[in-house]
């Protein structure tokens, strides 16, 4: 959750701010978070499918290496490209949530409400400090080498997730 959090916050936090900062333009920007909220929630509603049939750690790995690769290059990039990495960012960030929440459930098989409580108290928690945290690191460096922190930060989450047990996969 930590190391995820730090992509979450700050591309949904501030990619408006970005977006109007690199183009003038606040349509564009308010265009671009509805653009990345909307393919998150088409990759929210696939991952647990996805991960029912590949297993949870495999997403979770897919998703996790594919979420800063994608943030790197909406950085690095311009144009139609830029836009299909913020795309892609958004629907492999996202989608990272259900699975978690589903290995909680999983391993909580006496008291899962109370799991789910604790997954989504540490998560909203953490979020929130780290929110604050990404503020002020762009502010003394700017939002795209901030992203690009983010992003970095977002690669020490695979070796956490490797070490997960595999789980069983539905025939």
């Amino acid at each position: 959750l930590f190391t995820r959090g730090f992509m979450h916050a700050s591309v949904t936090t501030f990619l408006p701010t970005f977006i109007k900062l690199e183009t003038g333009n606040i349509w564009l920007a308010g265009f671009g978070l509805t653009a990345f909220e909307a393919i998150g929630v088409a990759g929210v509603l696939s991952s647990g499918t996805l991960s029912d049939h590949f297993g949870r750690r495999q997403i979770l790995v897919i998703s996790l290496l594919c979420s800063p690769i994608s943030l790197f290059l909406f950085i690095y990039t311009s144009g139609l490209l830029r836009c299909l990495m913020l795309l892609l960012t958004g629907f492999t960030l996202l989608s990272t949530t259900p699975v978690m929440l589903a290995i909680v459930q999983e391993n909580a098989k006496n008291s899962p409400s109370t799991a789910n409580g604790i997954f989504m108290m540490v998560s909203f928690i953490s979020r929130s400090a780290i929110v604050v945290i990404v503020g002020m690191i762009a502010d003394h460096i700017g939002l795209s080498a901030t992203y690009c922190i983010s992003a970095a930060i977002g690669f020490i989450s695979i070796p956490f997730i490797i070490m997960l047990p595999e789980n069983k996969m539905i025939p």
